[in-house]
């Protein structure tokens, strides 16, 4: 069919193709999916240092002090996995409180390292220990490549103190140990460097006879780590420093030995972390 009639019934069938699409309801939308959350890890936290991270004497009851274990006093790699906390197995110091204050700040952690005889409350605390006790088993047993720490909080010294080391050996063994830390963990492993918490006024420290009171020894080894964490900090390397020194605030906070915090002590150190825990996750 040709001519005028053939053009119209085109234009027409035209005209109602599109009439018909304009009457078609829209396909509908598909809902979206939301994306799966992904999991978020809990931090691993491994407490490191001496009596005061162990907890031991943080009350009368858990101060029972057997022969003490030191690497570098004739026990080498055995010393490592030990710690007093096997026999005071209820002393917990700042790490209780500071894993209940994670909690209800929200943040989840876990407590790493190769104590464990506390539920939950891992570490690397060892009673008696100086910087270079630390730094033997840091080198030479498992501890950072087993653990595998995100934070490490770092509170050691008192013992260095008491073995009458100046504060300038004790702030290059410290050095050390941090560049040995690094050695074995990315630099993105953020260590909190503690300032230490002072020991009893006019203590004359039970290892050896110090010729001044032993705070004085602390003190000048705490002004001296501001300097070494900017050292590592510009070397990118994750590094802070926190004061612990005023969570002591009269010689009623300690034990009867003059060196170790009691459980009220012990809470105040636990704020001071979580602070600086706070920050860290917040960057």
């Amino acid at each position: 069919m040709k001519g005028p009639l053939s053009k119209s019934l085109v234009l027409l069938v035209s005209a109602l193709l599109i009439i018909a699409a304009c009457a078609a309801p829209p396909p509908p939308t598909p809902t979206p999916v939301p994306p799966t959350p992904t999991a978020v890890p809990p931090l691993r936290i491994m407490p490191m240092g001496d009596s005061i991270t162990e907890g031991l004497c943080d009350s009368t009851a858990n101060c029972l002090a057997p022969e003490i274990k030191t690497p570098t006093g004739g026990y080498g790699l055995s010393a490592c996995n030990w710690s007093l906390n096997t026999v005071n197995r209820a002393s917990v110091g700042y790490r209780a409180s500071l894993r209940d204050k994670l909690a209800s700040a929200g943040i989840k952690a876990t407590f790493v390292g190769s104590v464990s005889v506390v539920e939950g409350l891992s570490h690397e605390g060892h009673s008696g220990w100086t910087i270079s006790d630390l730094d033997y088993c840091v080198q030479n047993a498992d501890w950072l490549e087993g653990a595998k720490p995100d934070v490490i909080l770092l509170h050691i010294g008192t013992n260095d103190m008491g073995w009458a080391h100046e504060p300038d050996r004790m702030i290059t063994d410290l050095r050390t140990l941090l560049q040995h830390i690094y050695a074995h963990l990315p630099k993105s492993t953020h260590v909190i460097v503690a300032q230490v918490i002072p020991v009893r006024s006019g203590l004359r420290y039970y290892y050896v006879a110090l010729p001044e009171p032993g705070s004085d020894t602390l003190v000048e080894y705490n002004a001296l780590i501001p300097g070494l964490v900017a050292e590592f900090q510009t070397a990118n390397y994750e590094v802070s420093y926190v004061n612990m020194w005023e969570t002591i605030q009269s010689d009623a906070d300690l034990d009867y030995v003059g060196l170790h915090p009691n459980l009220e002590a012990a809470a105040r150190m636990s704020d001071v972390w979580l602070n600086e825990i706070k920050a860290i996750v917040n960057k």
